[in-house]
């Protein structure tokens, strides 16, 4: 899945048949879930979330500690955690404990199970490889046909989609998403404008074509809703270019020319509006809210 520099993430394979007690302390999180999902066929990507708990959904004592039960679930492959933070940088990250309440099964290991190993590795690595490096729309205003939830033309986004049940890898259910790519010379900004909706987090990252954010220490590349200075409207303005703008929501590619870009909203009231993207030279991008 793509970088997030506001989250931090964990995975666990589970037997379907086995129980588990998960306690943990949720620490400065402004929102955490495990979901479990399905595995479709040995090495396949998840087509379906199994299940889903969130922080509202559990009984949290006032020191911020929680404790459940997880499972007999058919069809769980995997449990994976999301954590956000406010400012990941100070913020206490949720602690997790996962207990087997139930013995495994007995081990097997021979020629044939490794040989089903190699299989689901070879099996996951071809699907990654069919999706990365992420495609940069073309850089033209051309009307384009073909595409799903991904703009074609570079320096937009795609409409803004809430995450199904049935999903293809290992998407948030609670989140709204929306993609975009950027294709920028060197004294071009995108000046990128939303309307956040009623929701418990959402950011804007800036990804290279590995879907990884070019992070450093002293630039920015991502920005949230507790972060980001609003416009007096409500509304949020960035600039996105390649170096760093005067503007206070200024984020920076890292000198990447090419790239793409992701909006992430948690438990928004309703499905965002798509953002309105422009593209601009840099010496004429706003440097300040209106």
């Amino acid at each position: 899945g793509g970088d997030n520099t506001d989250a931090i993430y964990y995975m666990c394979p589970v037997d379907p048949a086995r129980r588990y007690r998960i306690s943990g302390n949720r620490g400065d999180s402004v929102y955490f879930s495990m979901t479990a999902y399905n595995e479709p066929s040995p090495g396949a990507w998840s087509d379906r979330i199994v299940a889903i708990l969130r922080d509202d959904d559990l009984d949290i004592d006032d020191d911020g500690n929680f404790t459940f039960d997880f499972g007999p679930e058919p069809d769980a492959a995997v449990l994976m955690t999301r954590d956000y933070q406010a400012d990941p940088l100070v913020g206490r990250p949720v602690t997790w404990t996962i207990e087997a309440l139930d013995p495994p099964g007995p081990f097997r290991h021979g020629e044939a199970e490794t040989a089903a190993a190699l299989r689901a590795s070879a099996a996951w690595l071809r699907t990654m490889f069919a999706i990365v490096p992420l495609a940069v729309g073309v850089k033209n205003t051309d009307a384009h046909g073909l595409g799903h939830e991904t703009a074609m033309a570079a320096n937009d986004f795609a409409d803004p989609y809430q995450v199904p049940d049935a999903n293809f890898g290992w998407s948030a259910r609670d989140a709204c998403y929306a993609y975009g790519s950027f294709d920028l010379a060197e004294d071009e900004a995108l000046v990128v404008t939303h309307r956040p909706p009623g929701c418990r987090f959402w950011n804007l990252v800036v990804w290279n074509q590995f879907m990884a954010v070019p992070g450093v220490s002293d630039a920015r590349s991502s920005l949230n809703g507790f972060t980001a200075v609003p416009n007096s409207d409500g509304s949020v303005t960035v600039v996105v270019s390649r170096g760093t703008t005067d503007h206070p929501n200024s984020l920076t590619t890292l000198d990447y020319p090419r790239g793409n870009l992701a909006f992430r909203w948690f438990l928004a009231d309703a499905v965002p509006a798509r953002p309105e993207v422009r593209l601009v030279k840099v010496a004429a991008a706003p440097t300040a809210v209106t």
